[in-house]
């Protein structure tokens, strides 16, 4: 989508229903692109384990683990980064293009100097730790080679992440999708060459899916910044960072300040996850296998509606850049109504193919039966999930990068764990109800997460409108 487009649909004043439709279609256009970038980089953490899995089972012991330990480092940066996207939109919709090479200058600071440093971090700190938590010795190596191979390409992987929501910022979700389907192509052809010693390459077993994964993370970074430099827009912006190439450091403290909370909230998500995975798998492995059958299913499910919150974001900050209240309550209320017919059809596609879908993963009858029922809770609670995510997103489009991290971490560590923890292992509520108590755990966070973000969300739009009013004013 060009940039041009972008700033046409909020060019004018609201014009009833043609204005939501012109709106909608923009915002179902970007969100295509982004959420199949989203789907393209869980399938390339899906070829990883499936090729690991060829070799033997150490291997992918290896690979899983050091995916565990590398991951949350990944997610951090991406956090960091996130913040141009809609920082981008906002400068473009008031037309403040000259601020936009210093965005860009500070996206490129961050991301290549947070890459060094998060790699340097996984890469001293693997081994020990993983002696530290008494992960089985046989696979120490491996993992933690593996480890050191994609610490590598954290630098690499931080001007991607710049790069990729800088593009996304002007309206170009497509060039990042293309270069998501070649990094899914590279890996699966890296990772068939250093893993299994084919094209004349060593064959490296775990530590070649490093490899593999340190040179596509460079390679896509090169022609992701390649690309970058085509769009004029963006080629205004290099210029720009050319003439003044290193950022103000009041400007980039205040960066770093705004975009924290939003690594954080990320980090938190995650490390949420891994607290009830590991809590599940302390029950038996056919918890375990059921639990991430469900993790999958409803992972897979909020793939479009996280596409929808990503483009939702974008277009309301450009409107508020605009200081059109109209626009931005009709892109908020199109981005929560999209959001939920796609949520609601995806839950009733997994209530219907539950089963079927299961047995894609095993034929074990204790396996099948328990994520069937797991995945009947994430159909109750996909739809508030969805609703959840979707007006953080929209939230931070208006400027509010903290209250969706205090939102969302006071109600999976408040009350989600705690919650779910009473529900699996204890009877002061019920009888122990183990995996199933973990879920319901989750859906009973994310009730008082949806009135959270909605008064939230009303609270700040009621702050733009009446900065938009003194604004007129003065």
């Amino acid at each position: 989508m060009a940039i041009a487009s972008l700033r046409d649909s909020g060019g004018g004043r609201d014009k009833g229903l043609a204005a939501y439709r012109t709106d909608a279609g923009v915002l179902l256009r970007m969100a295509a692109p982004m959420a199949l970038t989203y789907f393209l980089f869980i399938v390339n953490a899906v070829v990883d384990s499936l090729m690991a899995g060829q070799l033997d089972v150490v291997s992918l012991a290896a690979v899983s683990a050091g995916v565990a330990f590398w991951v949350p480092a990944s997610v951090v940066l991406s956090g960091f980064l996130y913040l141009l996207s809609p920082r981008t939109a906002h400068l473009l919709g008031a037309e403040q293009e000259k601020e936009v090479g210093e965005t860009l200058s500070q996206g490129l600071l961050v991301g290549l100097g947070g890459g060094v440093a998060l790699g340097a971090l996984i890469w001293f700190a693997s081994e020990p730790v993983f002696q530290a938590i008494a992960v089985d010795p046989v696979i120490i190596p491996d993992a933690v080679a593996y480890i050191r191979w994609v610490a590598l390409g954290f630098p690499g992987a931080g001007l991607f992440f710049g790069l990729r929501f800088m593009m996304e910022g002007f309206g170009l979700p497509k060039v990042v999708t293309w270069v998501a389907a070649l990094s899914v192509v590279g890996n699966a052809v890296l990772n068939y060459g250093f893993m299994y010693g084919k094209f004349g390459l060593p064959a490296m077993g775990a530590p070649g899916c490093g490899v593999a994964s340190a040179i596509n993370l460079t390679l896509i970074s090169l022609i992701i910044l390649l690309l970058s430099t085509r769009p004029p827009p963006f080629l205004k912006a290099w210029r720009q960072v050319l003439a003044k190439p290193f950022p103000r450091l009041s400007g980039l403290r205040e960066y770093l300040v705004s975009s924290t909370p939003v690594a954080m909230n990320m980090l938190s998500d995650y490390a949420v996850l891994m607290v009830i995975a590991l809590s599940i798998a302390t029950i038996s492995a056919a918890a375990a296998s059921a639990h991430q059958i469900a993790i999958n299913a409803l992972t897979l499910a909020l793939v479009i509606p996280v596409g929808i919150s990503m483009a939702g974001t974008i277009l309301l900050a450009q409107a508020k850049g605009q200081q059109d209240a109209k626009a931005m309550l009709r892109r908020i209320l199109l981005g929560i109504v999209l959001i939920v017919v796609v949520s609601l059809v995806s839950a009733l596609l997994l209530f219907f193919f539950a089963e079927k879908m299961a047995l894609q993963y095993t034929d074990d009858p204790e396996v099948v039966a328990l994520s069937v029922e797991l995945v009947m809770i994430a159909v109750a609670i996909l739809t508030i999930d969805a609703v959840v995510i979707g007006a953080s997103f929209l939230l931070r489009g208006l400027g509010d990068m903290t209250g969706p991290f205090a939102i969302t971490f006071g109600i999976h560590w408040g009350i989600s764990l705690p919650v779910g923890y009473l529900l699996s292992s204890t009877t002061l509520l019920t009888d122990e109800m183990g995996a199933k108590g973990w879920w319901y755990g989750l859906g009973v966070g994310l009730c008082f997460g949806i009135v959270a973000v909605v008064l939230r969300m009303r609270s700040k739009f009621a702050a733009a409108v009446r900065e938009q009013a003194e604004s007129e004013r003065r």
